[in-house]
């Protein structure tokens, strides 16, 4: 019958943004929602570790990734204490900004993620941020994912 146009579609693998009548980023996932890990670090805007806190926000020491001749990236950044001041990237929370935990499974690459607050946000938490460059270059953050990765 009529009924059966469109059967499968709709579902996205990035967590079934299109689900979502909202307007917004796409990127904020539902409790407990797995999302693809690689795609969060991927479509970030930043990446980083916390250096230090602001009233408004924080300032992050950026995550360099270099591709990796067989598709892997690593993933380095400064060692505490060596860090160039003139490379950390200021953040500032959005009025609206959204704070999750993303749990990566290290060998399957998948996140769960769960609610998380500003209070959760400490110092060397690794962070993957989603947000607006203002023209100073700090980052206006509207997603913020604290970044743990969860071994075996």
């Amino acid at each position: 019958g009529p009924l059966e146009t469109g059967r499968g579609g709709g579902e996205t693998l990035a967590g079934g943004s299109s689900q979502n009548g909202e307007t917004g980023g796409g990127t904020e996932a539902g409790e407990g929602n797995l999302i693809d890990a690689d795609l969060l670090l991927e479509k970030a805007d930043l990446k980083g570790t916390v250096a230090d806190f602001s009233e408004e926000g924080c300032s992050l020491v950026p995550t360099h990734v270099e591709e990796g001749e067989d598709g892997g990236g690593i993933a380095w950044e400064a060692a505490e204490g060596h860090e160039e001041e003139e490379e950390k990237v200021k953040v500032v929370y959005g009025p609206d900004c959204v704070f999750q935990i993303a749990k990566v499974d290290v060998i399957s690459a998948g996140a769960v993620c769960e609610p998380a607050s500003l209070e959760d946000v400490k110092k060397q938490t690794s962070l993957v941020l989603y947000g607006t460059y203002g023209e100073d270059g700090s980052l206006i953050a509207e997603s913020v994912y604290i970044y743990r990765r969860m071994e075996g």
